[in-house]
Formats: structure tokens, sequence, C-alpha cells
């Protein structure tokens, strides 16, 4: 006779910390997934992919730092770290999908504000400019994840927090 793991005996056997462990992994492919499909879409506005990456690489820092920095304390005040948790990957994956129609219109307005013979500072200023707004919303949000995610974790399995 097999035996079918369900949702509640895989909780069981991974146990309350291990559980916030896939879900981290899940989140950063995720994450990892959205860097790719964002630099390629910002490719086409900003004219190389080379800087489209640097970019987006500069956005994702950008918003993981402000994030962790500026939630970090109403989460640790906070009694319920799982509802921060699932709003922030709620704001993330709206976020994503809002960026759908979103992009190709920053790319116009890009191209637009960058002009057709940019000095080197301005094409840097808006290429690094755009994508660090544009994508705030999702990286800011991606930052708080940890911070909410170890909160969680520590109310789980009774460690520190």
């Amino acid at each position: 006779m097999t035996h079918t793991a369900t949702a509640p005996s895989l909780r069981r056997s991974l146990g309350p910390g291990r559980s916030i462990h896939v879900l981290l992994v899940a989140s950063g492919v995720a994450g990892l997934g959205y860097q790719m499909l964002w630099v390629r879409m910002l490719s086409v506005g900003l004219g190389h992919e080379a800087i489209a990456t640097l970019a987006v690489i500069a956005a994702f820092f950008a918003g993981l730092a402000v994030g962790a920095a500026a939630l970090d304390a109403p989460i640790a005040r906070s009694t319920h770290p799982a509802r921060w948790y699932a709003a922030l990957e709620a704001v993330i994956g709206l976020w994503a999908l809002a960026l759908i129609p979103l992009i190709p219109i920053a790319n116009a307005a890009l191209a637009q504000a960058m002009g057709p013979e940019p000095s080197e500072i301005w094409r840097w200023t808006v290429s690094f400019g755009g994508p660090v707004l544009l994508l705030a919303p999702a990286t800011i949000a991606m930052g708080a994840t940890l911070p909410a995610a170890a909160r969680l974790h520590a109310s789980l399995t009774g460690e520190g927090g």
C-alpha cells in the first residue's frame, strides 16, 4: 500500500521551519524569473540587453535594500508575520501582472525621454532611473519578505526573532 503525502502530512514531515524554507526557495525562483523577463522586456526600450540587465539588477538591489530597511520595524512589531508575508507576496504578484502592459508604455516613455542623441550621463540616468522606479513596488516588497519570513520562522519554531 502506498501513501500519498497530503499537504498537512507534508507540513508535518517538513516541520514548521522547513516549510518556510520551501516557500522561500519557490519565491526566490519566481524572483529570478521576474528578473529575466523584465530584462528582456526593458531591453526593447533601453536599446540594449546589457544596459537593461544592469538597470534591472540595480532596481532589484535598491528595492531589496529599501524594502528590508523600511519595513523591518513594522514587521517586527506585528503579531501576524504570516499576514505580512502573504501581503508582500501578493504585492509582488499583482505588480508583476501590472507590468505586462506597463513595461511597453514605459519603454516608449524612456525612449522619448532619452531622445535621439542623449549625453552619456542622461542615457544612464534614464536607463537606471526608469527601471528603478518602475520595478520599485515589486522589488521593495521582495526586500521586505526576508524580515517577514524571519519573523514567521521565529514565531513557528520559537527560535529568536
